[in-house]
């Protein structure tokens, strides 16, 4: 079976946004979407830099599609970083960027950020990427749970993204499809909004994949469109029984804020890229002619937008505060206060208190590879009693087993020998014997007590205080 792909873009900048970050790409051989964000009025340079930088993907036959994928996402990332040299206002812009390369049999999928990708397949609907988000990584630590997470303050807060920097590795896997699969990448402003299985509903109910994506577009309107909205549907199809579609782009199609040519914002490029068709549809999703005394509305709305994201750092960070887990600090076990995870590379705890001697070293190997990876804590009396019970291991550890001690035998007085049991017979119960009294001791000589076996003396480690475990130190 000869499989093809047949692919549907759409965006729209949404309800209460003046200008549109999303960028994307649809050809029959690569999808791409990027959500720029961050800088002054910057981050659609750096979706549509990045968009520009992917469309230059070679084909050449026999090239590793991941490691093509690959190479293309860190010709984007410089993109990204020659743009903001000399331009100071843009410090801090990037982008999020999820994309497909079709191989004739497969898809090589590039992930990074929080734009998404699904996958449906005979009525199921899959999330085929993963979030790189603070809120996603306290929902893989089990800190939060997934419902949680869609209402955290700081469920928008990127710990990856491509933005200039060396360390934006993307996430590289292959995606092995049948006929009949249909898959949608999608910017935040779609899944922030409308929920997974309406999500499902929408994809499993439409005929093809343009149908597709006009519905998720206008669900993310009718829930409010707060932000840009960017979808990509793609079906997988038998390209013999392959029926057409309105969804296939035969030539490359760029929409969003790559749709202008950006030859002054991106320092590398020529300018030969531009949308290669563009017809009364996409000029729907382009992006808007100039505004008079624009300036005014996007100065309030920036404004708006920074106190918001303040707000919402801010409440994340006194979220984190209140989080405890217990770790080392200069070899001994401590209690932090904060999160064991960096934020954008940045550290958000702090050494709460040391109780003091109880030293890593001391503890049992398997106890010392928890503590090396923090151990969570529910509050701060739950890090305490975390403590507690680390101590109490590494006090039991450091005590020798008492050893057994045969018993000599008396001199002189032949040791018993076990005798059989006999068969036991009624008969007369005489009555006892009196038991004649142990002869006094001759003069000056002291009478002597049986010899008491000595306990072991507990050897405890350096450093290591044993007080109030239920171990007495020496």
């Amino acid at each position: 079976m000869t499989l093809a792909i047949r692919a549907a873009a759409r965006t729209d900048v949404g309800l209460a946004r003046d200008g549109n970050e999303d960028s994307a790409l649809a050809s029959g051989r690569l999808l791409v979407i990027a959500d720029g964000m961050g800088g002054h009025a910057a981050g659609e340079v750096a979706s549509a830099v990045t968009v520009r930088a992917m469309a230059e993907l070679g084909a050449d036959e026999g090239t590793d599609p991941l490691q093509a994928l690959g190479a293309a996402v860190d010709a984007a990332n410089e993109r990204i970083r020659a743009a903001v040299e000399g331009r100071p206002e843009r410090a801090g812009m990037g982008t999020t960027l999820t994309a497909l390369l079709w191989t004739g049999d497969d898809l090589a999928l590039a992930h990074v950020g929080d734009s998404r990708g699904y996958l449906l397949r005979d009525g199921e609907l899959r999330q085929v990427t993963h979030d790189h988000t603070y809120v996603q990584a306290l929902v893989d630590e089990g800190r939060i749970s997934a419902e949680d997470a869609v209402h955290h303050p700081a469920r928008s807060l990127l710990v990856r993204a491509l933005g200039g920097q060396p360390d934006a590795e993307p996430d590289l896997q292959m995606l092995h499809v049948r006929a009949g699969d249909r898959l949608l990448l999608c910017s935040d402003g779609l899944s922030d909004v409308v929920r997974d299985d309406a999500i499902r509903d929408a994809l499993a109910a439409a005929a093809d994949a343009g149908t597709a994506a006009d519905d998720l577009v206008a669900l993310a309107l009718a829930g409010g469109g707060p932000d840009n909205v960017t979808v990509i549907v793609v079906d997988v199809t038998d390209e013999a029984g392959a029926a057409p579609s309105d969804g296939q782009p035969t030539e490359e199609v760029v929409l969003g804020a790559a749709v202008a040519s950006a030859t002054e914002d991106d320092p590398s490029s020529t300018g030969e890229i531009e949308p290669v068709v563009v017809d009364d549809e996409e000029l729907r999703y382009a992006p808007r002619p100039a505004h008079p005394h624009r300036w005014v509305r996007r100065s309030a709305l920036a404004t708006l937008v920074v106190g918001i994201a303040v707000i919402a750092l801010v409440g994340a960070y006194r979220w984190s505060q209140q989080q405890y887990f217990v770790g080392s600090d200069s070899g001994q076990v401590a209690i932090f206060r904060g999160l064991s995870q960096e934020v954008g590379g940045a550290s958000v705890n702090s050494v709460e208190e040391i109780p003091g001697g109880l030293p890593v070293a001391a503890l049992p190997e398997v106890y010392q590879d928890q503590v090396s990876g923090t151990i969570s804590a529910a509050d701060l009396d739950d890090a305490h009693a975390v403590v507690d019970r680390l101590r109490e291991a590494a006090c039991q550890a450091a005590v020798p087993r008492r050893p057994v001690v045969p018993r000599k035998p008396t001199p002189g007085k032949p040791t018993p020998a076990a005798t059989p049991r006999a068969t036991s017979v009624p008969r007369a119960t005489a009555a006892p014997a009196p038991t004649p009294a142990a002869p006094a001791p001759a003069p000056g000589t002291a009478s002597r007590s049986p010899t008491a076996t000595p306990s072991p003396t507990p050897v405890l480690p350096e450093g290591l205080d044993c007080t109030g475990t239920s171990v007495v130190a020496p």
